[in-house]
């Protein structure tokens, strides 16, 4: 499986050979240096351009280079004679385009064991016709010990009633009584959805917003455009930690937003500069926070490790601190927030 990346220039997605991992390439788009990426995501910066003299490939390049002149051009192979370009080079790709799976919707289905009705029913059929023969083959002595009451004509009437009306009075009991079922698992399935939803954000005044910069190799000062500013509650005592995926500008747009809804919902945000460098990171309530930036331009050099407490402090938050911060330049400090108050916090990375 090739390792694919996006050139930092003109963010062309593109496709190389795992054994280049590392490697320095020119983007086939615009031609520019470019590095690929480690197996692990962390990403090295690209050595200044130089020329070393004392270099024996470089005198050999420039000795065939100057006997270029002597080649004659018809002698070239034809475009059609050229090997097809090595796997070497990084070929563009296709955009990503997510896949939308669809779920079924099974309807819940309410069972309700009534009798079978008919529009007009059969009085010789059915449990009426058995009364009318058990009514048929009772003698009148049978009437005139029973209870002072209407004559046998009115009980018979009022039996053929009731035979008559207990269908259509089942029915509308058991659709009374699934409404109500159906009414209650309703109510109990949207209560159970609205306790998994966490709560808005109040609207509050309270906010932490400054900008991030980092110096060159030259000496200037630039904005650092796409660094990731992270906010963190200061305790955070749950099993679950955030995956290294969604803190870079170039990771997929699912995985940015998996880990903004769960940082959110650890109680803190993720937000990333603009082209000026700025960030503006709206908060829920005062309290203390853990204020994490991932520079996007600025490299730690080889020698500047994670430090033990920073990488103690950061495990309590991430999967693998490590693979997360890579070899970008970070900071990581305790921060104070008030109510209806606004933090401003800026931060210039320089070179080491």
């Amino acid at each position: 499986m090739p390792i694919k990346f996006r050139c930092n220039y003109c963010r062309q997605f593109l496709g190389i050979s795992r054994n280049r991992a590392g490697g320095v390439v020119d983007c086939p788009t615009c031609g520019r240096t470019i590095r690929v990426p480690e197996l692990d995501g962390s990403l090295a910066p690209v050595p200044a351009p130089g020329l070393n003299s004392d270099d024996e490939h470089l005198a050999r390049a420039l000795d065939e280079l100057g006997a270029l002149a002597q080649i004659d051009l018809l002698a070239l192979p034809a475009a059609e004679d050229l090997e097809e370009p090595d796997d070497e080079i990084p070929q563009p790709l296709p955009e990503p385009v997510p896949m939308e799976i669809p779920i079924p919707i099974t309807p819940a289905v309410v069972s309700l064991d009534l009798p079978a009705t008919s529009a007009s029913p059969d009085p010789a059929q059915g449990p009426r016709a058995d009364l009318l023969a058990e009514l048929a083959a009772a003698s009148p002595r049978e009437f005139t010990t029973a209870p002072p009451g209407p004559p046998p004509s009115s009980n018979l009437s009022r039996g053929l009633l009731i035979a008559a009306f207990a269908p259509v009075v089942t029915l509308i009991i058991g659709l009374g009584l699934g409404w109500l079922i159906g009414s209650l698992s309703s109510r109990a399935s949207q209560s159970a959805v609205d306790a998994a939803v966490p709560p808005a954000v109040a609207e509050t005044a309270a906010r932490v917003r400054g900008r991030i910069s980092y110096q060159t190799a030259e000496g200037t000062i630039e904005p650092d455009v796409g660094a990731a500013v992270v906010l963190l509650p200061d305790h955070w005592d749950a099993v679950n930690r955030l995956s290294p995926a969604g803190f870079r500008p170039a990771d997929a747009e699912p995985d940015q937003e998996f880990i903004a809804a769960a940082i959110t919902g650890m109680g803190g945000r993720l937000g990333f500069t603009n082209a000026a460098g700025e960030f503006e990171l709206p908060t829920s309530s005062a309290a203390t926070y853990r204020l994490l930036v991932l520079s996007r331009l600025s490299a730690r050099s080889d020698a500047a490790t994670i430090t033990p407490d920073d990488l103690a402090t950061l495990r309590g938050y991430l999967q693998d601190p490590e693979a997360t911060l890579g070899q970008r330049s970070y900071v990581l400090k305790t921060i104070e927030v008030r109510d209806h108050a606004e933090t401003v916090w800026d931060h210039q990375f320089t070179t080491e």
